[in-house]
């Protein structure tokens, strides 16, 4: 589901069921595909992935918000890697082929505990993004969630069918999603997360299961 690209790779990814979250209510979109919330093959129980699942759907935070409440500690983005790529034809982002994207991959860290909790690869279209984001993106550790809420942005989140299916990555997950988030009516960036096996103690705790 995770798959790291390099310049020019394809980005393909067709939409599938698409659940519109903005920050003050749901949209609920269709458009006859599969839905993309799923848990991430091989990993753990099934009741460790609907505690993600349930405890996400009820909540109205960007994932950023969501960690840091959840276990009680800010975050950080720990950058894996970040560079840019050109996007391919059916990219998922609404760009014509070869336009500059900015991919990243992060692991979302707890500041004091420097334990982390998610990891994600996102795909962004710098042009569609306010100058502030970017910088404060490349630039610091600041997570995708906060720099987009201290610009005070409206956006849609769209649930997507994910870009491919590996194993990958080195950390153990306990429920995966990929989603887009537009912007002023318009594809920003694409986000595959990965919810990783150190929320559940926090999870069992907050659920009281």
């Amino acid at each position: 589901m995770l798959y790291p690209y390099p310049l020019g790779a394809d980005l393909r990814c067709p939409i599938g069921v698409r659940l519109s979250r903005v920050r003050s209510h749901l949209v609920l979109q269709h458009d006859g595909a599969m839905d993309a919330l799923i848990p991430h093959r091989g990993d753990h129980s099934p009741t460790s992935a609907s505690l993600v699942a349930d405890a996400l759907a009820q909540s109205r935070l960007t994932v950023t918000e969501f960690i840091e409440d959840l276990v009680g500690e800010p975050m950080m983005a720990d950058k894996l890697a970040q560079f840019e790529v050109s996007a391919v034809d059916d990219s998922g982002l609404g760009v014509e082929v070869g336009h500059p994207l900015l991919r990243r991959e992060v692991l979302l860290r707890g500041r004091r505990s420097l334990r982390p909790y998610v990891h994600a690869e996102s795909w962004l279209v710098p042009d569609r993004l306010p100058g502030a984001v970017i910088e404060r993106l490349t630039q610091t550790d600041t997570p995708i969630g906060r720099a987009l809420v201290e610009q005070h942005l409206s956006y849609i989140r769209v649930d997507v069918v994910p870009i491919h299916s590996s194993n990958r990555s080195a950390y153990e997950s306990v429920y995966a999603r990929n989603y887009r988030i537009d912007i002023g009516n318009r594809p920003a960036l694409r986000i595959a997360e990965r919810f990783l096996n150190t929320l559940t103690p926090y999870l069992a705790t907050k659920t009281g299961r």
